[in-house]
């Protein structure tokens, strides 16, 4: 059975899947695991970044150094399939710590032709904001102006 996902996690991650975001792929047996910088990475990541930032958590030695180290961080996403519902992905980033789903891990799957994004994602717009002040009140149903 597949999971249901709100509208706004499909906006955010059919926004995220059409973004040009530089990628790192591998094979971990029958497990596909790509690494993406999170947003605060400027440059583009590379091997040698994925290594050292895997064993980063031994060099923690206060919460300072890991709160520097987890704002220039790597997401690892890891998709695998399963033969009861299609493709189970996980992410590592803070969202997917806490709902079990976010961006990247959906965004993965939309990527790779796994899931297919529904119309009413692809049409929603971003970032509107309500207009300032106290909204109006509904106007009266049967009145003629």
């Amino acid at each position: 059975m597949k999971p249901q996902y709100s509208t706004k996690v499909w906006t955010e991650a059919y926004q995220w899947a059409k973004l040009e975001v530089k990628i790192l792929e591998g094979k971990n047996g029958n497990q596909s695991v790509f690494y993406l910088p999170s947003s605060q990475v400027k440059q583009n990541i590379s091997a040698e970044m994925v290594r050292s930032h895997e064993n980063a958590y031994l060099k923690w030695t206060s919460f300072d150094e890991y709160k520097t180290e987890y704002s220039n961080c790597i997401w690892k996403v890891t998709v695998s399939a399963s033969d009861s519902d299609g493709s189970v992905s996980t992410c590592s980033c803070p969202v997917f710590a806490k709902k079990y789903i976010c961006k990247h891990s959906l965004g993965m799957l939309i990527r790779m032709g796994k899931e297919k994004v529904p119309n009413e994602a692809k049409g929603l717009p971003l970032g509107q904001k309500r207009k300032r002040g106290r909204p109006t009140r509904a106007k009266k149903a049967l009145l003629m102006q």
